[in-house]
């Protein structure tokens, strides 16, 4: 009886510190696990004080790159117990905003004249924040650039192609999976 209740309590502690090590330190990973800055450093063998220059520079261009409610900025981001109802009140303001979008497509496409203008606006508008955002991100990029050594620089600038060809790759299977769909 003493071995089964010895063999019960191994395996239960077991079990715990191996969801202990799976949970982690409770701080956001991003998909390829690690943080960016994480993720950077073991790429590009960033010294102590690249590492807390490059945060800092994530820090400030991420406010500028992440699509929140008008009105909201970065330090109004919650902590992560509330990011579910964040979440929640995102998915319900989308649902709105596509909403509107289709009510304001149905009065262009119902109306007797076709008004180019306004889909020439439209399309303006669109393309002005898709490039601000792109901007911002070049911005950044040149910034972490400018913080390393030449052979960081050239190993940076290949994790830049290399993301780039994954995108590509993930574009072009949602097109084709689009296409089939459609048909």
């Amino acid at each position: 009886m003493k071995l089964t209740h010895k063999l019960i309590a191994g395996l239960a502690l077991s079990s715990v510190m191996a969801f202990g090590a799976m949970a982690g330190d409770g701080k956001h990973k991003h998909r390829h696990g690690g943080s960016k800055i994480e993720r950077m450093t073991e790429h590009l063998d960033l010294t102590q004080e690249q590492q807390v220059s490059i945060a800092a520079l994530l820090k400030e261009y991420r406010a500028g790159m992440r699509m929140l409610p008008k009105g909201m900025s970065s330090d109004d981001v919650p902590p992560p117990p509330s990011r579910k109802k964040m979440k929640e009140k995102m998915k319900e303001k989308m649902a709105q905003h596509k909403a509107e979008r289709l009510a304001k497509l149905k009065d262009l496409l119902g109306a007797s004249a076709f008004d180019e203008s306004t889909v020439r606006d439209k399309l303006a508008e669109r393309a002005q924040k898709h490039s601000d955002y792109k901007v911002n991100q070049m911005k950044m990029q040149h910034a972490i650039y400018q913080q390393l050594d030449s052979d960081q620089q050239d190993k940076y600038l290949a994790m830049l192609s290399k993301k780039d060809q994954r995108k590509g790759k993930r574009m072009h299977h949602k097109h084709e999976k689009r296409m089939r769909t459609a048909h």
